[in-house]
């Protein structure tokens, strides 16, 4: 038996390839089963590989930006922004209009690595 992560993946190969209910059902067939209950790792591992044959990447996209802040480091310039008993407006508008005014950048998620700490450390400075 399969784990629900895997089932969620053929959920993702099967609107991937845009295959109708019928396909998957036959992909299905092809390793020997009717039903995704029924697949076990091997089975379920034959069908990826057919997937993979006819354009399914299966391996998961890196979501980081090259270069850009995490979403860890994002995350803690939104907490400091909204913890800080200086900053008057802890709209995620005015954290965006403060890092244009420091950075020049418009939005949190393009922030260079190399430039976080400065946006922290602005943060930590406001009285």
């Amino acid at each position: 038996m399969i784990s629900h992560k895997q089932r969620k993946l053929l959920m993702v190969a099967k609107k991937a390839l845009g295959l109708s209910e019928d396909a998957y059902r036959a992909s299905l067939a092809s390793v020997g089963v009717a039903s995704s209950t029924e697949l076990n790792n091997a089975t379920f591992g034959q069908l990826i590989k057919s997937y993979e044959s006819i354009g399914f990447n299966a391996s998961p996209v890196n979501t980081d930006r090259e270069g850009c802040a995490t979403h860890k480091q994002i995350r803690y310039i939104q907490y400091l922004w909204s913890a800080n008993n200086s900053v008057r407006d802890k709209s995620p508008e005015a954290l965006a209009h403060f890092c244009k005014r420091i950075l020049g950048i418009d939005s949190l998620d393009w922030i260079p690595r190399d430039k976080v700490e400065r946006l922290i450390k602005a943060i930590k400075s406001l009285k």
